[in-house]
């Protein structure tokens, strides 16, 4: 994800095939919050990219109040490329949530 329309403070809709949700991300500072809310369906999730313009210190990702582990994550010309440990799958009403803190 990289909306380019107040990135600062955004949300949209996503759809794919069968599933349907809300992105949202935040940032502030080195901070950036970005939360997939699945409405419909389900979303496997073995990897997330998101554009930032700083480089991270350190990257945290939940489901729910759950803690996942992060295998890798790696930044490359302003985008940062989270790959999880494991395949998670987000149900509907779950959350996924990225916290990035640079």
């Amino acid at each position: 994800f990289a909306p380019r329309i107040s990135p600062d403070r955004f949300a949209a809709a996503f759809t794919a095939a069968e599933r349907a949700g809300l992105y949202r991300q935040e940032r502030h500072g080195g901070h950036l919050a970005a939360t997939l809310d699945v409405r419909y369906g389900r979303l496997r999730v073995a990897s997330v990219a998101l554009a930032s313009a700083r480089r991270p210190r350190n990257v945290t990702v939940r489901l729910g109040n759950r803690t996942r582990p992060v295998r890798d994550w790696s930044y490359r010309d302003g985008r940062i490329l989270v790959t999880l440990a494991a395949e998670v799958v987000v149900g509907r009403g779950e959350a996924l949530r990225v916290t990035v803190n640079g």
